[in-house]
C-alpha cells in the first residue's frame, strides 16, 4: 500500500490531475471504507466508535503536513499496524508494551520488529518468519509435490471452508485461477516455474527491476526518490 500511493501520486502529477496528499490518503482509507460501509453495514477506514479497529501508526518525520508524511512514508516509519483491534505487526517495544508477547521477532531494514500470526499447527504460539519462509521456499521447489499434500488434505476434510481448521487451498492465478473451465492445474504443475521470494523491502534490486521493466514510459521509475 505504501508503494502504490505513491504510483498513485506519480500518475497524478503525470495526468495532471493534482491529487493533494490528503485526497490520496483518502482514496486508501475513508473513500473505500464509505463505499464498503453501505455493504458491510460497519464502517471502516474511521476512527469511529463500532468501526473495524484497523489502524496503522507512522513514525512523524520532519515538519511537512500529516498527509504528506504518509505518502512519502517508507517501511521505516511504520511504528505498529493493527488489524480489528489487534496489534498483528510493529516495532517490537511496542507490539510487547501492547501485550503481544506471542510473537516472533524479525529485523527488517535495521529496525526489531514483531509480527503476531498464530501458527496453524498450534495456535496458542506465533507463527516464525523461518517456518513460513521455508514453507514458501518448499512450495515453490516443488510444486508437484505441494499441490498432491493439499489435495490430499482437501480429500480428508469435510467441514466448511471457512472453518478455522480447513486446509489451504493453493489456486493459482494463471491458467486456472481457480475456475474449472481453464483445466485442473495439477496436471501442470511440473511446468510451473515459481521465482524466489523477493525481498521486503524497496530495496535496490527491486528498483533495477522496475526500471529494467520500462512500465508505463518510465512512470515508475520515480519511485527511487522517496526511497532516496
Amino acid at each position: 500500500m505504501q508503494g502504490e500511493i505513491k504510483v498513485a501520486k506519480l500518475a497524478s502529477q503525470k495526468l495532471g490531475l493534482n491529487l493533494s496528499d490528503r485526497e490520496l490518503v483518502a482514496m486508501v482509507t475513508t473513500n473505500p471504507g464509505d463505499a464498503l460501509a453501505r455493504c458491510w453495514k460497519k464502517t471502516s477506514g474511521r476512527l469511529v466508535p463500532g468501526s473495524f479497529g484497523d489502524i496503522t501508526i507512522f513514525r512523524a518525520t520532519g515538519n511537512k503536513p500529516v498527509w504528506s508524511q504518509i505518502v512519502e512514508s517508507t517501511e521505516r516509519e511504520v511504528m505498529l499496524a493493527v488489524c480489528a483491534g489487534i496489534p498483528r505487526y510493529g516495532d517490537a517495544e511496542l507490539m510487547v508494551a501492547a501485550g503481544r508477547t506471542e510473537s516472533s521477532l524479525l529485523v527488517l531494514n535495521g529496525l526489531q520488529r514483531r509480527f503476531a500470526i498464530p501458527d496453524p499447527d498450534n495456535a496458542n504460539a506465533a507463527w516464525s518468519w523461518k517456518d513460513i519462509t521455508g514453507r514458501l521456499d518448499a512450495v515453490r521447489k516443488d510444486p508437484v509435490a505441494a499441490l498432491k499434500h493439499a489435495e490430499g488434505r482437501r480429500r480428508a476434510y469435510a467441514g466448511p471452508l471457512d472453518a478455522a481448521d480447513a486446509p489451504l487451498e493453493l489456486v493459482l492465478d494463471m491458467p486456472s485461477g481457480g475456475a474449472p473451465l481453464a483445466g485442473d492445474v495439477s496436471k501442470h504443475a511440473a511446468e510451473i516455474k515459481i521465482p524466489p521470494l523477493p525481498s521486503l523491502l524497496h530495496d535496490d534490486a527491486f528498483f533495477k527491476a522496475v526500471k529494467a521493466g520500462g512500465f508505463h514510459a518510465g512512470l515508475l521509475d520515480g519511485l527511487a526518490e522517496f526511497y532516496a
